[in-house]
């Protein structure tokens, strides 16, 4: 008779148990654990939101006098965002969950390959210009008028056109370090439509396939304000950060880091300070160019610039510190202007300073 009382007292705790959650002392039972789509709708995962709350201080970019601690620094970066999306992966979300949160928060992810960024990716109209000047054809690492063919209706032929100043080592370096200021950027709709100021950073793989990154400012007619830009040809693609002053020096930084995953050796980006974006590049020395390049329809002529594009300041990474970019047998360089867009360049302290406009 006991063994039935007893029995029957343990029934009414354990349905008291199942069916309102209530843990009752001596009785035993399964932690109730909270599914990620929970977690992510009530945002109360403290140690994600929390990555979130701190990120602007972690996206900074440290003062550092020593280039030796620079480099440590770099190369142990993690960003804020791929520290969430470690963290979300632990919690088993999905990617659509993972894509969702860091979509709430500014970010974005390349879920094949898991780089990532801070910013706003283009919309229709933005996409359907930069499909048009950077096509198939396009590469950083040929002329821009032997890679754009683009005719009118009318017969006319679009025209594009770009100055570069070019680094003849691709072997040595794997980050570079400078100052820009994009200039006027002059834009018409009886002119250049399209200008994009930038550093490209990569090479061709074995294969001949392109492979690179680049930071910049992009400006066209159908959208006048100058914008800062990160692109990526094979992750992510182009993502855009901010408005762009016309007189203001920036720094940017492209550093490839001795990482390597399976989809090559991470970089990360920063631009005046602010970290913008992680992915990765099949070498880790690499080709540097700054390009100045410019676009117009039909028999339109390039639009005057009222003031020049400027590169200054810039030096490169190495094994062992860094290397200043300017008249050194370590970093022989040759220009290769349209004419327009014109350029000059001269020794500007310890690097190159480098201008041009159209």
């Amino acid at each position: 008779m006991k063994k039935k009382v007893t029995t029957g007292i343990l029934s009414v705790l354990l349905a008291m148990v199942l069916v309102g959650g209530t843990v009752i002392p001596g009785v035993l039972a399964a932690p109730v654990v909270a599914q990620p789509q929970q977690i992510a709708a009530a945002g109360y995962d403290l140690e994600i939101q929390s990555i979130f709350d701190s990120a602007a201080d972690y996206e900074k970019y440290p003062q550092m006098e020593d280039p030796q601690e620079e480099v440590q620094f770099l190369e142990s970066y993690v960003s804020p965002a791929q520290k969430a999306i470690n963290a979300m992966k632990a919690r088993q979300y999905s990617d659509e969950q993972i894509t969702s949160v860091l979509n709430e928060h500014g970010y974005g992810w390349d879920q094949k390959t898991g780089s990532c960024w801070k910013g706003r990716a283009p919309t229709p109209e933005e996409q359907k210009d930069i499909n048009y000047i950077r096509g198939p054809n396009y590469s950083p690492f040929t002329q821009i008028n032997e890679s754009f063919s683009e005719t009118e209706k009318d017969g006319t032929r679009d025209s594009a056109a770009g100055a570069t100043m070019n680094l003849v080592d691709e072997n040595t370096y794997f980050g570079i370090n400078l100052y820009m200021c994009p200039g006027d950027m002059a834009i018409s709709s009886t002119g250049t439509f399209q200008h994009v100021v930038t550093t490209h950073v990569g090479k061709r793989k074995p294969s001949g396939a392109d492979d690179w990154t680049e930071a910049g400012v992009a400006r066209s007619m159908n959208d006048p304000t100058r914008q800062y830009f990160t692109y990526d040809n094979d992750e992510g693609g182009w993502q855009f950060h901010g408005t762009a002053s016309s007189s203001a020096s920036k720094n940017y930084k492209i550093y490839i880091t001795s990482t390597y995953e399976s989809a090559g050796y991470v970089y990360h980006i920063w631009i005046d300070g602010s970290w913008k974006r992680s992915g990765h590049l099949y070498y880790r020395q690499t080709k540097y160019n700054c390009a100045n390049e410019i676009w117009a329809l039909g028999s339109n002529p390039f639009s005057h610039d009222a003031t020049s594009s400027d590169f200054q300041n810039i030096y490169l990474y190495k094994t062992t510190g860094y290397q200043w970019w300017g008249n050194y047998p370590a970093t022989q360089t040759y220009w290769s202007p349209d004419n327009p867009p014109y350029e000059t360049h001269y020794m500007y302290g310890s690097s190159w300073r480098w201008l041009t406009w159209a």
